[in-house]
């Protein structure tokens, strides 16, 4: 299960890498203006998303650590009493 999460994530992050040096890459020149507001609105805008993003897999992560493992012999084991 860990194993296919680190692919999937991965997997994202390569494609996140990816889009951004394409990004970078074919850079123009923007003939607009961008006041200081807008851009700390867009900073946290993007710093939100990825937090969010962060707690979300961290809230995934430990709620399959602590589910209760289906084992055959727990099982039979808790039917006995």
């Amino acid at each position: 299960m860990w194993r296919a999460i680190e692919e999937r994530l991965g997997r994202a992050l390569s494609i996140l890498m990816l889009v951004m040096i394409v990004a970078i890459i074919t850079e123009k020149r923007a003939y607009a203006y961008t006041d200081p507001g807008t851009g700390i609105m867009l900073v946290q805008i993007i710093l939100s998303a990825m937090f969010g993003l962060l707690f979300r897999l961290r809230s995934l992560l430990y709620r399959n650590k602590r589910a209760p493992s289906r084992n055959v012999a727990n099982d039979d084991v808790a039917g006995n009493d």
